[in-house]
């Protein structure tokens, strides 16, 4: 049947009413396996940024990138290491700990992680895992800036200014032409 006005278009009546703020013509693909995958992911990094904030903000926790390959094998350069505040957790021997050292001379090092050898809160001997000898200095409990608890291999690398200028680069063109 046509009317006038109608533009020509032959209407039908729909049999079952359509559902209030849905459109007949769209309908909803089921999502992936991948999407879902990517939306726990995203879930995790939030929770887990959400920590760090909190733990960086309280001062009970710390992240350090690891400059050098003297801890190899357990880090290496690049390496991302969480450190918890020795207020929490203080270091015992064997530990790796992040620390200031301070050389002889009285010219400061670090920060960097070392494991505990020997020593005791007055002065703790340190070593990086890759060393042949223990370090020449030892540091004190207020050196210490917290023990590492683990690491995230490699992550570090990506915080460096032309990884991240990349990076934002790829994210922007993604952005753009997905």
């Amino acid at each position: 049947m046509r009317n006038l006005g109608d533009g020509g278009l032959d209407l039908q009546r729909v049999s079952e009413p359509v559902a209030t703020g849905t459109s007949a013509s769209r309908t909803t693909r089921p999502r992936g396996w991948r999407s879902r995958i990517l939306d726990r992911m995203g879930d995790v990094l939030f929770v887990a940024a959400l920590l760090l904030a909190l733990g960086t903000v309280t001062g009970a926790a710390t992240l350090h990138v690891v400059a050098s390959g003297s801890m190899v094998p357990t880090f290496a350069a690049g390496d991302v290491v969480f450190a918890v505040s020795d207020e929490f957790s203080p270091p015992s021997i064997g530990d790796i700990v992040i620390f200031k050292g301070t050389m002889m001379s009285g010219e400061a090092v670090g920060p960097f992680a070392h494991r505990i050898i020997d020593g005791d809160s007055e002065g703790w001997i340190t070593q990086g895992d890759a060393n042949d000898a223990a370090d020449t200095f030892r540091s004190t409990s207020n050196e210490i800036m917290g023990k590492v608890l683990f690491s995230i291999p490699g992550i570090g690398l990506l915080l460096e200014p032309r990884t991240l200028l990349l990076l934002l680069g790829g994210l922007v063109v993604f952005l753009l032409f997905r």
